[in-house]
């Protein structure tokens, strides 16, 4: 026959016939236990139908509770408390492979049983077209099978090719799956009849700045909450709320996905679409946020501090902090380990005295000293654009001074009483800097703590535009009015220190020397410090 020649041509025929034998009982192992586990999967819903009526649902919920909570019990825990309902549970499940897809959640099996069909269905077909064409004979698979075999075959390509075709049209294995029982009652309640100081409790602003967040979106972002394909979308009150309440202004275990949607009575995907969605819109919307001060806004901000402080052509504050993470960075953990034995990401941004965020520089790991994150900042690299007669801005001790950031004497220089006065009153100013970022990370908690995978550089630019999102929000909360109690001054962390430029040590002399003088006009220079 043609394949004794082709795979033993070197070989006499009585060798090639002894070969025949152990193909053909290797193919009848294959194909009749590929055809016994297709068959048993394809009836997996009518051995299903022979399990308890409350195996694999949940539970009834209980009366005068909000939110019930489905079991999370083991499938073989669940069969031997139940033995007595249904003896032929336990032989069943060791030997029916449908009772196992009838019964577990396929969302991580099923790309495996899909690829195995594919394999099974290739197999297959590869023998089909083998037989076909005469290269292998119908009697090597099946010894005396002659035309059996070949339908043998056509039937488990037929099985194989309908067992995917089932899985390509079904999201999950199981069949009949029992639902998770949901409740929106809490988020009516709160919604629609609680206090005003309720809903800025639950969800961290007032009314009348979640009403502005969501114009800004229908007017920013119409299109992203529209119906695209499927099913249609939550509400965007809805999806507003599950951002600004548990995905955002909360953080630990209240903030994870399986209690936000228990909370407010949506799916799991529902949470974390809804997250994106908002999260990436409210990103894009930072231009007209985020901004740097114009000429005039600059002149009526130095004129204010040049009144109240002495500090003539100052129009802000900068200042760095970290965002922890977590969980421990997939790739280069390392560059994320800071100096206080965490993992997180390193931002710099500058306020004005409103506590208004200006500008925002992101994208560094937490082992990035301040100085590196300042290099990188747009207004420090051309500062003429940003900065105009002897505009700057005010840093603290761990900042790259220049001539447009001034900051605190340090070390040896912090001798005399002029120095001392100097740097209590930049202290009293440059404080601004530091509310401002008690506030955002008061306000949207989860920037105490980000919990975001950091394995890819996709999810990588995700905590960026997370990050984002919550200083937008933390912008349009103090354009509209809404005021946040100040928090405690924190105490002033080590930072690593830098020589200064040769234009800092000019252009701080001149500033201290205004600031004296000034402190000596209204009375509160102090001669013994």
């Amino acid at each position: 026959m043609p394949i004794r020649h082709q795979v033993c041509h070197s070989v006499p025929d009585a060798r090639a016939r002894c070969c025949l034998p152990g193909l053909s009982v290797f193919v009848w192992v294959v194909c009749g236990s590929v055809f016994l586990s297709l068959r048993s999967a394809l009836q997996g819903s009518s051995a299903g139908a022979r399990l308890p009526a409350t195996l694999g649902r949940s539970p009834p919920a209980p009366r005068g509770t909000l939110h019930p909570q489905p079991s999370d019990r083991l499938t073989a825990t669940y069969i031997k408390e139940h033995r007595e309902v249904c003896p032929t549970v336990g032989r069943q499940s060791a030997s029916n492979f449908g009772f196992f897809v009838n019964v577990a959640m396929a969302r991580r099996t099923r790309k495996a049983v899909c690829s195995t069909l594919r394999k099974h269905l290739l197999f297959f077909s590869v023998l089909l077209a083998a037989v076909k064409v005469g290269a292998v004979d119908k009697g090597d698979l099946i010894p005396g099978g002659g035309q059996l075999s070949k339908i043998f075959l056509h039937l488990c390509c037929g099985l194989s090719w309908q067992a995917l075709h089932k899985m390509h049209t079904r999201r999950y294995l199981q069949h009949e799956r029992g639902g998770v029982p949901k409740t929106n009652a809490w988020f009516k309640w709160v919604f629609y009849s609680a206090s005003e100081k309720q809903f800025r409790t639950a969800f961290r602003v007032n009314r009348s700045p979640f009403q502005a967040l969501k114009r800004v979106l229908l007017v920013r972002a119409r299109a992203a909450f529209g119906r695209r394909r499927g099913g249609s979308q939550l509400s965007l009150d809805l999806q507003l709320a599950i951002i600004t309440l548990f995905r955002v202004g909360h953080y630990g275990n209240a903030c994870s996905v399986d209690a936000v949607a228990d909370l407010f009575g949506v799916s799991v995907g529902g949470v974390i679409k809804s997250t994106r969605r908002v999260v990436r819109e409210l990103a894009g919307v930072a231009p007209q946020h985020i901004r740097w001060p114009n000429t005039e806004r600059r002149a009526g901000l130095s004129m204010y501090v040049a009144e109240k402080f002495g500090f003539d052509g100052c129009i802000g504050a900068t200042g760095g902090t970290t965002f922890p993470l977590a969980y421990q960075p997939a790739l280069d953990p390392w560059a994320y380990y800071d100096r206080k034995q965490r993992y997180s990401l390193n931002m710099l941004i500058t306020c004005d005295w409103d506590c208004r965020i200006t500008n925002v520089v992101l994208g560094c790991t937490g082992a990035a000293p301040d100085t590196y994150v300042q290099s990188t900042a747009a207004w420090h690299r051309p500062p003429n654009v940003y900065f105009t007669n002897g505009q700057y801005l005010l840093g603290d001790k761990g900042m790259l001074y220049s001539r447009h950031v001034v900051g605190t004497f340090k070390g040896p220089e912090f001798t005399c009483a002029e120095h001392r006065n100097y740097s209590y009153q930049l202290a009293r100013l440059r404080v601004k800097s530091e509310h401002a970022i008690g506030i955002l990370k008061g306000r949207w908690g989860s920037l105490k703590e980000l919990r975001l995978t950091l394995a890819t550089d996709r999810q990588f630019s995700f905590s960026m535009t997370w990050s984002t999102a919550c200083i937008v929000l933390h912008d349009i909360c103090v354009d509209a009015g809404d005021d946040f109690p100040i928090p405690p001054v924190p105490e002033p962390s080590p930072a690593s220190a830098v020589e200064s430029f040769l234009e800092a040590r000019l252009q701080r002399p001149q500033i201290s020397a205004k600031v004296c003088a000034f402190m000596r006009e209204k009375k509160v220079y102090r001669e013994n410090v």
